[in-house]
C-alpha cells in the first residue's frame, strides 16, 4: 500500500481489527491508547502523507483521497475505523458510513452536534464499539 501504515498487536489471534486513520501522525497516540486498552485486538494504522494538507481541498477531493485508504482498512477486516483529526467534514464521514461495512468513529471536533453519539468518542466509547463489533463478527 502506498499510504503510511502499521500494525500493532500482541501477536495473539485477534478477536477483531480496529483501524485508525489520520491525515498526519497525530493518530499514533490514539492507536497506542487503543492498543493498550485492547491488547488482544489488532490495531491497523493508516495515514495519508500523499494528499495532505486537506485544508484547501473541496469535500469531493478529500473524499476521493481518503476513500481508498478507509476501504483498504475495511478490506483488511477492520470492523471499527477511528478517524482522527479535524480536517474531514462530517458530511464525508456520513457518506463513508453508508458505503463501508465498518463502523466509522469520528474523533474530530467537526462532528460536534452533527453526528451520531459515538462521534467525539472517548477511549471507552471506542473500546465498547470494538467489543460490539467483535461480538457481531462472531455471530456472522
Amino acid at each position: 500500500m502506498k499510504y503510511g501504515e502499521g500494525v500493532m498487536g500482541s501477536g495473539k489471534i485477534s478477536k477483531a481489527k480496529i483501524g485508525i486513520f489520520d491525515s498526519n501522525l497525530n493518530g499514533l497516540s490514539t492507536a497506542r491508547a487503543i492498543q493498550k486498552a485492547l491488547p488482544d485486538y489488532e490495531v491497523v494504522y493508516a495515514t495519508d502523507k500523499i494528499h495532505i494538507p486537506y485544508g484547501t481541498k473541496t469535500a469531493q477531493q478529500i473524499y476521493d483521497d481518503i476513500l481508498p485508504i478507509l476501504q483498504a482498512l475495511a478490506d483488511q477486516g477492520c470492523k471499527v475505523i477511528v478517524v482522527e483529526g479535524e480536517t474531514i467534514p462530517i458530511n464525508i464521514i456520513n457518506t463513508l458510513r453508508q458505503q463501508l461495512k465498518s463502523l466509522i468513529i469520528n474523533m474530530g471536533s467537526m462532528a460536534n452536534h452533527q453526528g451520531p453519539k459515538i462521534d467525539n468518542a472517548s477511549l471507552e466509547d471506542i473500546v465498547q464499539a470494538a467489543q460490539q463489533a467483535s461480538a457481531q463478527r462472531s455471530r456472522d
